[in-house]
């Protein structure tokens, strides 16, 4: 999802607090940005709706994460 620079950091805290528990029960791909992309030349209507450009790429990208099944490991997620 969208957030401004100045909170992607405190956001991504969040989310890899959540991810941690996640994991717990499933794998967790290895998404680098951890749900949080500060570009909102790439948002369409909402801070989740990305234009198609955007779309086609983070697409892609999931893409490569699951052909290679690449996931966090408990210790990359802990703070």
């Amino acid at each position: 999802m969208y957030q401004p620079p100045e909170t992607t950091n405190e956001s991504r805290d969040f989310f890899r607090g959540f991810l941690v528990q996640v994991g717990k029960i499933v794998p967790v791909l290895k998404d680098p940005m951890l749900g949080c992309y500060p570009v909102s030349n790439d948002y369409a209507d909402t801070e989740l709706h990305l234009v198609p450009s955007a779309a086609r790429k983070r697409s892609s990208e999931l893409g490569r994460l699951l052909k290679n099944w690449e996931t966090f490991t408990a210790a990359e997620l802990s703070p």
